[in-house]
């Protein structure tokens, strides 16, 4: 990535001094949270109302749910001993990774007697919606991306 954003700053990658963030008006809100905001946007018949637009909204599910898709296909791993190679050689996954232990170490977790759940590795093509490739963890993946719904509230699978 080219940097990060924290506290209003953007540092970039390797330098620790951060620039104050500028932009543009933001948008108005509609008080009352995401809920009260699309009532108040449905009843005025005005899009504009809504704090989160359906768009918005699908993305954010999405995320949502493809991590819990990555969490039903992975697999019971325990703690102890080297990190997973599925993890990568990234070295901010492997830093995040030992944070993770070391917050439940200090919390008094007992490593050795614990263990998390390790997906394997799915890509996923927003363009299809779809995770490309073979195998039973994407035929899982990929059944996991839709379900049966009640008549009437069929969702067409070309919409």
């Amino acid at each position: 990535t080219d940097g990060v954003i924290r506290g209003g700053k953007f540092y970039p990658t390797g330098s620790g001094k951060g620039e104050d963030v500028k932009g543009g008006t933001p948008d108005p809100i509609t008080p009352g949270g995401p809920f009260q905001s699309f009532i108040t946007s449905v009843r005025a018949r005005d899009p504009k109302l809504c704090n989160a637009g359906p768009e918005h909204g699908h993305y954010s599910s999405a995320l949502c749910h493809l991590g819990n898709i990555a969490y039903r296909v992975g697999s019971s791993t325990p703690f102890e001993g080297d990190r997973p190679k599925r993890l990568g050689d990234d070295p901010r996954v492997a830093e995040a990774f030992d944070t993770i232990k070391g917050n439940l170490s200090a919390a008094g977790v007992n490593l050795a007697a614990t263990q998390y759940q390790l997906s394997p590795v799915l890509d996923f093509d927003p363009v299809t919606e779809r995770f490309p490739g073979e195998g039973e963890a994407i035929a899982k993946a990929n059944a996991l991306l839709k379900r049966e719904y009640r008549k009437p509230w069929v969702i067409p699978d070309a919409v």
